[in-house]
């Protein structure tokens, strides 16, 4: 797991957009303040007037800007923070031993494709868990008698017993 990354582009659909929001806001805040610089240059010959009109302007455009960056990171963000909220969720419910359910993400959400990897994961968790849940009750009712066998079988069903399944029962 502790493997370096060699390549900062490592998600890369949902990287480019991030950098290409970001570079867009920054673009359209500059050409907002060249635009409005060069109207209100031409339009006066006071240059104190113009510097303070200037700078009520670039103010006025920064405040502007910054709602608009703001506005779009929130947004942004939630496609990636509801994903995260969503595996979140589903951590805690494979740590709670409920297995009957999918992880889904709304269409507009970044990481679908670790939602089917995801998922995919979870289908084989079920089955392998399912299938050592079958393997575990057949062990028990094999070693009929009481006694140490008997007890360590009875122990893995119990643990084994946790997990929740909709499509696997389990001998316990």
């Amino acid at each position: 797991m502790g493997e370096k990354r060699k390549s900062i582009i490592v998600k890369r659909k949902f990287q480019h957009n991030i950098a290409l929001i970001i570079t867009l806001a920054l673009f359209i805040l500059i050409n907002i303040l060249f635009v409005v610089g060069y109207f209100i240059v031409e339009s006066m010959t006071d240059i104190q007037q113009l510097k303070e009109t200037l700078a009520y302007v670039i103010a006025a455009a920064e405040l502007v800007s910054l709602g608009l960056i703001y506005r779009l990171s929130i947004k942004e963000s939630h496609r990636i923070a509801g994903p995260l909220f969503v595996l979140e969720r589903s951590l805690k419910n494979i740590k709670e031993g409920e297995l009957n359910f999918t992880m889904s993400l709304r269409s507009h959400d970044h990481f679908h494709e670790t939602a089917d990897i995801f998922n995919e994961t979870l289908i084989d968790l079920k089955r392998r868990i399912g299938d050592s849940q079958t393997l575990a009750a057949q062990l028990r009712e094999a070693l009929k008698e009481t006694g140490e066998q008997r007890a360590l079988a009875d122990q893995l069903v119990q643990q084994l017993s946790h997990y929740r399944l909709d499509n696997h029962s389990s001998g316990s």
